[in-house]
């Protein structure tokens, strides 16, 4: 795993060289796709930092799930790097517009379900709406008219990356970026987590006893997974922003510790 935490280090550091060196007032302005860009590559970040915490806690239980995540936010990063890349920022904006829209429009809704919501929150409508100063109407229309050239593409509650109409799920993403191996191996088998299908996994039966089970892993896969993700995002990110003397540096530094790493 040293490997992957001497990339994590790096990563870390990367950022702030992107907007140092990328986004001087010499260089291209900070556009909305740079923001969800780089947005999706500190969520990989943060969560390999998160993985290796439970790893070297020996805390395996969850880490199947923030694999899985990782690989969500590697799958996004690739599309946004390859083309029409605004737009597809755009729509994933209002993506998480319609998301935010449609919890407000939930919580002052004017029937059974928005009457338990209600309850659970211990909120009257009156006080929901003072609160959130929401008006169902005029907050949809804002947001149709602000991202009309999204909406011309894809329906308001289609993924955000179907902008194709061709791309109506994350294994077809997966098949359209040509990453269908890494889908089938990473995102299918590590689902099984996700959707709490491994519960069983947890227990043993014997005559007359029950044991429950620490939860076995083989963490290899996962330590390799992310660390091919993490590298090529970096690769990729290093690239993208022209950044190709930090690229090289980066590449020597990775070979001395991954021939360290051999050594020992």
């Amino acid at each position: 795993m040293r490997i992957l935490k001497r990339l994590l280090k790096e990563a870390d550091g990367s950022l702030e060289m992107i907007f140092s060196k990328a986004f001087s007032e010499k260089n291209k302005k900070f556009e909305i796709e740079d923001a969800v860009i780089l947005g999706f590559f500190e969520d990989m970040v943060r969560k390999i930092d998160s993985l290796i915490s439970l790893l070297d806690a020996e805390k395996l239980v969850s880490i199947d799930l923030i694999t899985r995540s990782i690989f969500e936010s590697y799958i996004y990063l690739k599309l946004l790097l390859l083309k029409d890349r605004r737009l597809y920022a755009k729509s994933y904006i209002a993506s998480q517009k319609m998301k935010e829209f449609s919890m407000f429009n939930s919580l002052i809704a004017e029937n059974k379900d928005g009457v338990k919501i209600r309850k659970l929150l211990g909120k009257r409508i009156e006080e929901i709406k003072i609160d959130i100063k929401f008006e169902a109407e005029e907050k949809l229309n804002k947001i149709q008219l602000q991202f009309s050239d999204v909406f011309e593409k894809r329906g308001k509650n289609q993924n955000w990356y179907n902008l194709d109409g061709k791309t109506k799920n994350f294994e077809q993403l997966c098949r359209k970026l040509d990453l269908v191996a890494e889908y089938e191996l990473v995102y299918r088998i590590l689902s099984s987590e996700v959707h709490s299908m491994d519960v069983m996994k947890r227990w043993r039966f014997e005559p007359n006893q029950v044991y429950v089970l620490e939860g076995f892993t083989n963490n290899e896969m996962n330590i390799s997974t992310v660390k091919k993700f993490l590298l090529e995002a970096i690769n990729d990110l290093y690239t993208f922003y022209g950044l190709m003397k930090e690229l090289k540096d980066f590449n020597v530094l990775l070979s001395l510790n991954y021939r360290l790493s051999r050594s020992k």
